[in-house]
């Protein structure tokens, strides 16, 4: 093509792989048309690539670097203003609008001449001139992009694009003059018949693949698949379909993993088609080819209203399926019928039995908050989890009621004057509220809207109190078997766990170095894949610690969580907190947080503002953080309040026993150093020990030494520094809160 046009996609913070925009791109490089990438990822990193190749370098240091929220957007309207970008191509679900909000509306301040063009989900929630006007839109897209996107930017191409050309267009929306909106039919992109490979290979995909293990709770990489596109229900609670599920075929499907597969390295396929498997002849077919030709294990989703055989889902483990997930939402009839599920509880129980014979995994989903759902239809669905053991595995599966506009759930909220300012709404409502667990939601997160019979209070009552009940039942029952636990010295030494898959008897091996807590220590079995648990306090020699710090919590009345994990040790089946006792809690990862978050009835609240509460214990895995006197009297914290460390001191007499024979070098005078030192010279009497009053006094006597123990409070160095820094390089390195305070559980 001559005289292309300069064409820039902008991806919003995604948390998985942003299949649509990949699409889009597929599209573009099929006409021809070249374009830049400007990607968010969910934590604020960026990334930029220019025709598939990463050129400008924009993000110093390679395609991806870690940047702040404002320094992203700061970087990317320095790209828009620089490069005077024809289009501007962007899309995504509802829940991005504040995103978009504060992003788009800028644009042409930067490049007046740059045309805005929309797509996505978002296109067909709102209404178009909310969409046009709020975010300063050009165009918007409905439909898939296939089906009008290229023949937009050819109409626009023309020196004076003619009105009859853009009509024709299906889904094209634009303001005709001052006010006048027209709107154009969308057509089915026949996806069937034509073969749509994602351009991932335009895309960070290294970087998506390796963020994937963590999405899944598996422990692997997973790379996603699309099988099909639309849905055939409109649920109450969804947000609506583009149309009828139509399915890719069996052999593009095919031909397409095979691709990525020689092509990248990762441990699964993740098949995002929610209804990808609702013919049974389908797939079968699948799953005959699949064990042919790919192999791979992989992860399916599956609805409850089909009538597969037990043989099919045998025919679907024999294929490599490890985990199926099933969208049971509800166990209760009445419910299900109220948000148009098209399923009901026997349908449940007929799949989900037929694939437990099969010897399936099955993960469900659940949401609670239905419209009019009553405390025991809640109860009937905790009971229908546990009875079947339906939360592990790649998701956490349980979620409140999100709000979608557009939904009839949306459309019962302003009935029941929920919704007084449709935009206002938007502009409060959070994508984290459309992903967060059932238990932590936002103050004012417009999406919690409350559509139940129960008063907001009831319902995290009842949910709050059922959620503990499972997971504590779940914690139980997939507890690992005969655990032993041993130091090793690696790149960073810790603790080793190995015990046996309850399911298989199965060895499994847990690096608690990966965690960043040790009361949500999880892995999957690498024979089964059943989720097992490992619980700290199972020795003998922790037990006794246990007990007292139960008996500590039976004594306070008033309790604040110190640590970003509160989900984990309320769950926790040995602590059993009464969650009634616990008044709120400080996230150490946001300390300037205040009132902004909730866990249940709990408010998140800053050091700053837990002055104004009244509380007798503090639970926390890092007790010195808040027994220091500078944090004390910063923060006019209480320091008559009892610290409880959930941490056993048995742990780190361990460390101290590994290192026996081992040349160390203490550093400091703090109390901490001292206390560490008297623990190494109990277990250390055939090795040395040196103590120096400073760290820089050691770095001309490195060699000399295996370990350095040192107060990162006291030096102004921490381990990471210590160890990059070659006046003080050693073969391993210690800091005093690795050893004292929490052992290997403390990261630097």
């Amino acid at each position: 093509m001559s005289n292309k046009p300069k064409i820039l996609l902008l991806l919003p913070p995604a948390f998985l792989y942003p299949m649509g925009a990949a699409c889009v791109a597929a599209t573009l490089e099929n006409a021809e048309y070249d374009y830049d990438i400007y990607g968010f990822f969910y934590d604020n990193r960026a990334w930029f690539k220019r025709n598939r190749i990463d050129m400008d370098k924009i993000c110093k240091g390679g395609a991806v670097r870690n940047i702040s929220a404002p320094v992203s957007q700061d970087v990317f309207f320095e790209l828009i203003a620089k490069e005077k970008y024809d289009y501007l191509l962007v899309g995504g679900l509802v829940g991005f609008f504040r995103w978009f909000y504060g992003i788009l509306p800028q644009v042409k301040g930067y490049n007046p001449n740059c045309k805005i063009i929309m797509g996505g989900g978002i296109t067909k929630d709102l209404p178009e001139n909310t969409i046009l006007e709020k975010l300063d839109l050009n165009y918007i897209l409905k439909g898939e992009a296939e089906t009008n996107l290229i023949a937009l930017l050819n109409v626009l191409s023309q020196e004076n694009p003619k009105l009859c050309d853009l009509i024709k267009i299906p889904g094209l929306c634009w303001k005709d003059g001052a006010s006048t909106i027209r709107k154009n039919a969308t057509v089915r992109f026949d996806i069937e018949k034509n073969v749509v490979i994602p351009a991932w290979d335009s895309f960070n995909i290294e970087e998506y693949i390796s963020l994937s293990d963590t999405l899944l709770h598996f422990n692997m990489t997973f790379f996603p698949i699309l099988m099909g596109r639309g849905c055939p229900n409109v649920c109450g609670f969804c947000s609506p379909s583009i149309g009828r599920f139509t399915p890719c075929s069996v052999d593009n499907v095919i031909s397409e993993m095979k691709y990525w597969v020689e092509k990248y390295n990762f441990d699964l396929f993740f098949i995002y088609s929610e209804v990808a498997f609702v013919d049974e002849s389908y797939t079968q077919d699948f799953c005959h080819k699949y064990i042919k030709e790919i192999g791979k294990p992989w992860v399916g989703q599956i609805r409850t209203d089909v009538n597969f055989s037990a043989d099919t889902y045998r025919l679907m483990k024999d294929a490599g399926c490890i985990f199926m997930g099933m969208g049971f939402e509800s166990s209760n009839d009445r419910v299900l019928k109220i948000m148009k599920k098209r399923a009901t509880f026997s349908d449940h129980l007929r799949n989900l039995t037929r694939a437990k014979e099969a010897g399936l995994n099955v993960f469900g989903n659940f949401m609670f908050g239905h419209e009019t759902e009553t405390a025991d239809e809640i109860k009937e669905t905790f009971n229908f989890i546990n009875q079947y053991d339906l939360i592990q595995g790649p998701a956490n599966g349980l979620a409140a009621i999100i709000i979608y506009p557009g939904t009839s759930y949306y459309r019962t909220a302003e009935e029941n004057g929920l919704i007084d300012d449709p935009f206002k709404f938007l502009l409060s409502y959070s994508l984290k509220a459309g992903i967060s667990a059932v238990d932590v939601r936002e103050k004012h997160a417009a999406a919690r809207l409350n559509i139940s019979a129960l008063s907001d209070d009831e319902f995290y009552d009842v949910v709050c109190t059922e959620n503990i009940k499972h997971r504590r039942i779940y914690s139980e029952r997939h507890a690992a078997r005969d655990v032993t636990r041993t130091f090793e010295f690696d790149s960073e030494p810790g603790f080793v766990f190995e015990g046996k898959c309850p399911t298989c008897g199965n060895p499994v091996k847990f690096d608690p170095k990966a965690y960043l807590n040790p009361l949500n220590i999880t892995k999957n079995c690498d024979v089964c894949y059943f989720t097992v648990v490992h619980n700290i306090y199972q020795f003998s020699d922790t037990e006794k610690y246990l007990e007292d710090v139960k008996e500590h919590i039976k004594q306070s009345n008033k309790i604040v969580i110190y640590g970003s994990w509160i989900m984990d040790l309320i769950y926790c089946g040995a602590l059993s907190i009464p969650y009634e006792k616990i008044i709120a809690w400080v996230d150490p990862e946001n300390p300037e947080i205040s009132n902004y978050k909730y866990f249940y009835h709990m408010p998140q609240l800053s050091l700053e503002k837990l002055k104004e509460h009244e509380y007798d214990a503090v639970i926390t895995l890092k007790p010195r953080v808040l027994s220091t006197p500078r944090i004390i009297e910063k923060y006019g914290l209480n320091p008559q309040c009892k610290t409880i460390n959930l941490l056993p001191d048995i742990l780190n007499t361990d460390i101290a026993k590994a290192l026996r024979d081992k040349k160390i070098a203490i550093a400091g005078i703090t109390e901490a150093v001292q206390k560490v030192k008297e623990l190494l010279e109990v277990e250390n009497s055939a090795g040395r020990i040196d103590h120096f009053s400073d760290v820089s006094e050691i770095c001309n006597e490195k060699s000399k030494y295996d370990f350095v123990v040192f107060d990162k409070n006291e030096c102004g160095i921490d381990r990471k520094e210590f160890a990059q820094n070659s006046r003080y390089r050693i073969n391993e390195i210690f800091h005093v809160e690795f050893l004292y305070d929490g052992g290997f559980y403390t990261r630097c």
